[in-house]
């Protein structure tokens, strides 16, 4: 696909207009196979789509570049969308782009995308709450969920909402045995602690602990910020 072959095909996607897009791109796709000349990347096609919140065409695109296995997805065939595109669809005002991930691949909702980990983590770390009420209402494991490597609720607990607290503990999160409370007094998050003990009744004030495989919490470090 050349340049103008591209910004063409980029232009059709920004407006929806899939009466020419499929002919347009599937022509192009033809003549690339007919010359054995390399095949297009769908990356910036794919991402053009998510930015422009062009749900049939994202539908179209996904049908027409990922493998499916009579006439279903095949599970786990949109690992190979590549970080960047799924990072585009966990954007706070994308989460019907993300629900359309998911109907192609349903795998989408627990894979790591990055070190922050699996899309709950990114939702309840950045306060996507419409992500987090979607990925929670589909069965997806808050217990399971590590954000940063550690468990959500501790991550949550000390530098998250409210909200997406009250969603975890909505859909079974567990606070007991985290250092989620821990987290919460060091940051001095008075409302999380209320939450927390009082109105949730989620965890016993007795039971604040730190996480004691964080390299930081070792030796004179540990009591100078238990001193605080």
């Amino acid at each position: 696909m050349d340049d103008i072959q591209q910004e063409k095909i980029i232009s059709l996607i920004k407006d929806g207009d899939l009466s020419r897009l499929i002919p347009t791109l599937e022509g192009v796709l033809q003549k690339q196979e007919e010359q054995l000349t390399s095949t297009t990347d769908p990356t910036i096609l794919l991402q053009t789509a998510i930015q422009a919140m062009q749900l049939d065409v994202l539908d179209y695109l996904l049908t027409l570049f990922f493998a499916q296995e009579g006439g279903k997805p095949k599970e786990g065939h949109l690992r190979l969308l590549g970080r960047v595109v799924i990072l585009e669809a966990l954007d706070r005002d994308r989460v019907p782009v993300f629900e359309l991930l998911c109907r192609h691949d349903p795998a989408l909702q627990t894979m790591y995308v990055g070190h922050t980990g699996p899309p709950l983590a990114w939702a309840a770390k950045f306060e996507n709450l419409a992500l987090v009420s979607f990925l929670l209402a589909r069965g997806v494991e808050p217990n399971k969920t590590q954000i940063d490597h550690r468990p959500a609720v501790s991550i949550v607990a000390g530098w998250g909402s409210c909200a997406v607290m009250e969603l975890l503990l909505d859909h079974g999160a567990v606070v007991s045995g985290t250092d989620a409370l821990f987290n919460a007094a060091f940051q001095r998050r008075i409302d999380m602690l209320a939450l927390l003990l009082e109105t949730r009744k989620a965890a016993d004030i007795n039971s604040i602990q730190p996480d004691r495989s964080s390299t930081w919490l070792s030796g004179r470090g540990t009591r100078k910020w238990f001193a605080c």
